[in-house]
This record gives C-alpha cells, sequence and structure tokens, in this order.
C-alpha cells in the first residue's frame, strides 16, 4: 500500500514515501479502511521530531485524522459494511469504564491515538476498530472530514464541554487562523459568542472576520492585551490557549472574575509561573482539554451535516507530498486545515 512514514526521528528529511508499505491486517472487532483524506496537526510534526518521553515502534505511520470507506469487516462488526463511507474518532478508547467518565470516556486511561500508538492516517489503509467509527453524511466530502478528529473535536470539546458557551459571553482564542482556531470561531459564533482572536496577517485578519470573529488583532501587536480591555473592561469569560509560556500571562489577565481559561497545546513550552493568590481572589477556573467525547464527535459532524459550520481547507496535498505538507504546516503560512489525499 502507499504510505508516508519515518524510520527514526528528526526533521523533514527523515519523512519517507512507499508504495510497497505492508498492508494491514485486520482483528475480528476491526474494519480495514481504504484511507481518502487526513489532514496534518501539530502532533504529526511532534512526533516526527520525538515527542518527550514517549519510545515509539519504528517504521511509524504519523496521522490522527482518517477519512476513508470500508473495504473488509472483522467477524464481529454489525454495524457497518463494505462501502460504508466512514471517518474515525481519533483515539481507540481505554476498555477501562469508569463511572465518573460515562460522558466523557476519553478520560479513562488506557486509550490509543492514532498516529501516536498506533499506524495513522498517512496510510491507505488503516485497520480501525468498529468502536471507533463514525458514518460520514453524504454531503461531507473526505476532505473536510479529515479535517474533523483532531482540530474539529478539540475546539468542539472546548466550546461546549469546557466553556459551555452561551449568547452573548466573550471568548478568545489565540491564533484563529490555526485548525481548531478556524473550527473555535465558528463554533463559538454559532452559539452567539462575541469571538476576539489574534492573526499574523491582514489577508488572514480577512477571512477570520468572514467566519465571524468580530476582533481580530496582529500577533505581535504589543498592545493586545490594553486593547481588548479597553473593550471589554469587566475581562472575558474564556480564553483558549494552545501556545503556553507565551501567551499565559496575557490570557491570565484577560479573564473576567469568575473566568475561564483552557489549555489545549504547549507550543512554547510546557511550564509556566501561576499567582495562586489571583486564581482564587478572582475565583478563576483553569481547564486542561485534550480531543473530545464521541458525543462532541456525533454533535460535530451534524453541525456539519447540516451546513451550520463549514471546515476551512487551505490547501490539498498528494500522499506522496506529505513532506510537502508538513513543510507548509511548519511555515505558519496558512489559513485552516492542510488535507492530504490519496
Amino acid at each position: 500500500m502507499k504510505a508516508a512514514y519515518y524510520e527514526k526521528n528528526g526533521g523533514l528529511e527523515v519523512l519517507n514515501y512507499s508504495q510497497e508499505f505492508e498492508k494491514p491486517s485486520i482483528k475480528d472487532d476491526e474494519v480495514l479502511v481504504r484511507v481518502k483524506a487526513t489532514s496534518v496537526n501539530m502532533i504529526d510534526t511532534v512526533m516526527r521530531n520525538g515527542y518527550p518521553g514517549l519510545n515509539i515502534n519504528f517504521p511509524h505511520i504519523p496521522g490522527g485524522d482518517i477519512a476513508g470507506e470500508i473495504v473488509e469487516i472483522g467477524d464481529s462488526v454489525s454495524s457497518f459494511n463494505n462501502g460504508d463511507r466512514i471517518v474515525s474518532f481519533p483515539i481507540v478508547l481505554s476498555d477501562k469504564k469508569d463511572p465518573k467518565y460515562i460522558d466523557n470516556p476519553q478520560l479513562n486511561f488506557g486509550w490509543k491515538f492514532f498516529g501516536m500508538h498506533l499506524p495513522g492516517g498517512y496510510a491507505e489503509y488503516v485497520a480501525i476498530p468498529e468502536s471507533s467509527l463514525f458514518m460520514l453524511p453524504d454531503n461531507v466530502s473526505y476532505e473536510q472530514a479529515a479535517t474533523l478528529p483532531t482540530a474539529g473535536l478539540t475546539a468542539m470539546h472546548a466550546i461546549d464541554s469546557i466553556a459551555n458557551l452561551k449568547a452573548g459571553d466573550t471568548f478568545f482564542v489565540w491564533g484563529g487562523s490555526g485548525g481548531v482556531g478556524t473550527f473555535a470561531i465558528q463554533l463559538a459564533k454559532q452559539r452567539g459568542a462575541i469571538v476576539i482572536t489574534t492573526t499574523s496577517t491582514n489577508k488572514k485578519a480577512e477571512k477570520l472576520k468572514e467566519m465571524g470573529a468580530d476582533f481580530v488583532y496582529m500577533r505581535d501587536d504589543e498592545q493586545i492585551v490594553e486593547k481588548i480591555k479597553k473593550e471589554f473592561p469587566a475581562g472575558l469569560d474564556a480564553v483558549l490557549d494552545y501556545v503556553g509560556p507565551t501567551t499565559f500571562d496575557k490570557s491570565f489577565s484577560l479573564l473576567r472574575n469568575d473566568g475561564r481559561i483552557m489549555f489545549c497545546g504547549m507550543i512554547t513550552g510546557r511550564e509556566v509561573t501561576l499567582n495562586i493568590q489571583q486564581t482564587y481572589f478572582r475565583h478563576l477556573n483553569i481547564n486542561g482539554l485534550f480531543l473530545g467525547s464521541p458525543n462532541n464527535m456525533k454533535d460535530l459532524l451534524d453541525l456539519l451535516e447540516k451546513g451550520e459550520i463549514s471546515p476551512i481547507i487551505d490547501s490539498i496535498y498528494d500522499i506522496a507530498d506529505s513532506d510537502k505538507a508538513q513543510k507548509h504546516f511548519e511555515s505558519g503560512n496558512y489559513t485552516g486545515k492542510i488535507v492530504i489525499k490519496f
């Protein structure tokens, strides 16, 4: 089968392409999916460079996003058939089922992430358990579906499950032109929130305003915090931050009393200095989040089917050009998602 993979950690030069990679076999509870599209996420480049504290087996196939067609089913599979169009949940859930996590089963320890613990979507075929499959609506393309599992699901979980945004709430996301950002902006506006974000160019800013962003600031503007506080003196209801130490103090200062800061990434590092006194004095809420629940995924697909949100696809590359796709991603010169097709 066709596959992009690497046999050691490193830069773009370690990403190889082959048309002779071994095709996977399936277990009784799995289906074999012919992948039609995947997309590039930060985890793909982080894994390629070497994820801190995680050992993987080589050769390794990246890609947490998988959209495609079922071509073979295991003996115990009952809800799907050959020819079904599917999109996969990005992780295989743990067998552990703690009642505390009934609404968020992804919080049970033992899950495995495609492209991290399991072979991912940069391959022509992937073996996927039936329990991780979602039927794809007829009006949703494979390319659109490939933007959902990592970026879309993370944004959905943040907006609905954690922030629980309502009409009139104020929501801020750093780097609105990325995959998570473009979904978060649309989802927040769909719920009637006032949306504030940042980006790097005027062209990107115009695109974000078309999506519904009410205020867009240039990320290198040293007066961002002051300008936002001038517009919203009482502070903001929710801030989504996947940047890390570089933006933490600013995010923290922008919150209103009882405001919520949400972390879903660590682009600039893993550690920050927290003012505990300000946290309890202002009744601040700090949440970490990673991906989302199966119910979040169902809701996301429903919104997409109804046309209430629309994935922003910046560009599409062939699987043979996966290195070019990742290079484009690392440049930061894109809006929305970079898709890889077969």
